[in-house]
């Protein structure tokens, strides 16, 4: 009977600590990103003065990245073409951060997968097309293109 009593113990120990875990994130995971800052799609809001215009996708590979990955990057730009969503490739970035918080957040989107695409002050690295197209109507309407 008492090894029953402590068998339903640390089942009870286990599943609490599974509870917290999950509904309390670790310190290092709160500060990059937080929920609100994340689109249904997936994208994160960035800091502005990047080289990203409202209006156009902006999909960037670096010069050294993978075949496969400069692959999905084409890729991504033709169906955006051909679906009349203005888009651009790019192999360089232009950022100016306004705390360590978008530093951060930025190192863990470029970290990621390549391309990463940014769409109207969002970032997401290897999203899908849908959710590209996705995040790109997410207001309603897409913005006007700068000019």
């Amino acid at each position: 009977m008492r090894i029953l009593k402590y068998a339903v113990l640390v089942v009870v120990v286990v599943l609490s600590y599974h509870y917290w875990r999950k509904h309390h994130p670790s310190d290092e995971d709160a500060g990059i990103v937080a929920p609100a800052d994340v689109s249904k799609n997936g994208f994160v809001e960035l800091a502005p003065g990047n080289n990203a215009p409202l209006g156009v996708v902006l999909i960037f590979a670096p010069p050294d990245c993978q075949r496969e990955e400069a692959r999905r990057a084409d890729e991504l730009q033709e169906l955006l073409t051909n679906a009349g969503i203005p888009s651009k490739r790019t192999e360089t970035l232009g950022f100016s951060f306004q705390g360590a918080v978008d530093a951060e957040l930025f190192d863990t989107v470029m970290t990621g997968r390549m391309p990463v695409v940014f769409v109207n002050g969002r970032a997401k690295n290897d999203p899908r097309v849908a959710e590209v197209v996705a995040e790109y109507y997410e207001r309603g309407e897409a913005p006007a293109v700068d000019q």
